[in-house]
């Protein structure tokens, strides 16, 4: 039986990338270029690419499940590979790389979306193979209920143009794990939807009362039909007013970039007589911020996230893009001042509870110590290269980097000409808000002098050469502390030899002339 010719370029392909042992079916790209990466995916129809470093936990655990799962796969024609972001940051950084391990499924270059399914051999395996089956079907008015009863939230896309239907091709394969996905180009259906022009999305779920819809008049001047701004409006409209908010939902409120208003209650009673009561409402600012409940016989721990005590019930909102906190604590818990709190969020009438250690009187250690109170103050300080470690007190990783990093900021701090340019800090983020949304402990980002709006996350290495380099290479002024130091360090010896002759000199005179006093007296 003859192979066709671009089957047998992709196994040829693909045997050129295998490890060095020979034994393992993921292809390693860690070494390539992005040519040499771009051309493997373009010669394979399907591709998942794992972005990892070597001494990330997760991906040491994610590695024989990833392993199992290549092998599954490669009679289906579907390529796992992996690049090393230690090896190839040029790679990782043009893939937008900010957490390891980061998974993503490739159609085509033009066709890339994150993994999002789970970390074993057999989950991988099943997303996978649904990757090979149509994201988007058909639908009309005729079909339209058989379709809205596949699941409970669903989306049609309607087109008319090449650039629109590529657009929601790519979020169709982007989504269709999680939704019910459709396309459609017919106007009239389309204006029994609500849908006022082309392109357009409309998302149908069973907690709506009429259609979402998103098009150029709803969204008004913010209209752009691109696939980030349709992913969102799908995460959105997806949400249930007066929803649950557990492990399974989390994510969709996380991802929504809107703040989340949380009722705290105690029993099935309390959440039912809570969510009647809140449901209207919840539905009149979805679009303004999410509303859920959550139970506290389960979660009640997350209250002290949110700036509350644990005496429930309880209301919070959480601003998850600005990571800052607005717990009702003025006012006792009821419904009715609940919605009047909400209300003064969205009119911007209530200030954010922010969460602060004390500030310290002195800054006397080479690495500075930054709290929720002084936070702009340090980091911002416009002057100055900052690089700040956000760290936990519990974090293993933390604490094995906290000699290396005390090490590094005495290279600056203990100069008089750099101390002023660059500065070495830390927060305890448990402990202290901030504006910066993470996804592990530890992150350490550069602020450079005059670029405070684009601070640079690190990825590489975490020892002394690696994090100097990392300051000098992408801070405003450009200062190798490691060199500085190294070029300081004849001058302070010479400076000492020095200081050691004089007062030997001094001694000798002294000497001197307490004999010549003695051989006075003699």
């Amino acid at each position: 039986m003859k192979l066709s010719s671009c089957l047998l370029s992709a196994l040829v392909s693909l045997s050129t990338y295998v490890s060095a042992s020979g034994t393992s079916d993921v292809a390693d790209l860690s070494t390539k270029s992005t040519e040499e990466f771009n051309k493997f995916i373009e010669e394979h129809p399907l591709v998942l690419a794992k972005f990892f470093a070597p001494w990330c936990g997760h991906c040491k655990r994610l590695a024989p499940e990833y392993e199992i799962a290549a092998t599954e796969l490669k009679d289906q024609n579907i390529a796992l590979v992996e690049v090393d972001c230690e090896q190839n940051q040029a790679l990782c950084a043009e893939h937008k790389i900010q957490s390891y391990p980061t998974l993503y499924v490739f159609k085509s270059l033009d066709s890339k979306s994150q993994y999002q399914g789970g970390r074993t051999a057999e989950d991988i395996v099943k997303y996978m193979k649904k990757e090979l089956l149509p994201s988007s079907t058909k639908v009309t008015e005729e079909n339209l209920e058989e379709f809205k009863s596949q699941g409970p939230v669903s989306v049609i896309g309607f087109t008319n143009d090449k650039e629109s239907n590529a657009t929601f091709t790519a979020v169709s394969d982007a989504l269709h794990h999680e939704y019910n996905v459709g396309f459609s180009n017919d106007a009239e259906f389309a204006k029994s939807l609500g849908v006022s022009s082309f392109p357009a999305l409309v998302v149908l779920s069973d907690f709506l009362d009429t259609p979402s819809v998103y098009d150029a008049e709803s969204a008004g001047e913010d209209f752009d039909f691109n696939q980030d701004n349709l992913a969102l409006a799908v995460i959105r409209a997806s949400i249930a007013p007066a929803g649950e908010i557990a492990p399974e939902t989390f994510r969709a409120y996380m991802t929504s970039k809107l703040p989340l208003g949380y009722i705290f209650y105690t029993t099935p009673e309390e959440r039912e007589t809570y969510e009647k009561a809140i449901l209207s409402f919840a539905k009149e600012v979805k679009d303004k911020l999410s509303i859920g409940l959550i139970d506290a016989s389960k979660f009640g721990s997350h209250a002290g996230n949110l700036n509350l005590e644990e005496n429930f019930p309880a209301f919070s909102i959480h601003d998850m893009e600005k990571n800052r906190k607005f717990p009702l604590l003025d006012k006792e818990f009821s419904i009715e001042n609940v919605i009047e709190f909400v209300k003064d969020f969205v009119a911007g009438k209530v200030e954010p509870n922010l969460k602060s250690d004390p500030v310290p009187e002195s800054q006397d250690g080479p690495v500075y110590t930054v709290v929720g109170l002084n936070y702009n103050e340090i980091v911002f300080d416009d002057d100055k290269d900052v690089l700040l470690e956000i760290y936990a007190p519990w974090c293993g990783h933390c604490k094995q980097l906290a000699p290396t990093y005390e090490e590094l900021g005495a290279l600056y701090f203990n100069n008089d000409e750099f101390k002023d340019k660059v500065v070495v800090a830390k927060v305890d983020h448990p402990s202290n808000e901030i504006d910066i949304q993470i996804e592990g402990y530890p992150t350490i980002m550069l602020f450079p002098a005059g670029k405070k709006d684009e601070p640079i996350t690190y990825k590489g290495a975490r020892n002394l050469e690696a994090l100097n380099d990392f300051i000098r290479d992408n801070g405003a002024h450009k200062i190798d502390g490691i060199a500085a130091s190294k070029k300081a360090a004849p001058k302070a010896k010479k400076a000492k030899k020095s200081k050691r002759s004089k007062k030997a000199g001094k001694k000798a005179k002294k000497e001197a002339k307490k004999a010549e006093n003695t051989n006075d007296e003699l």
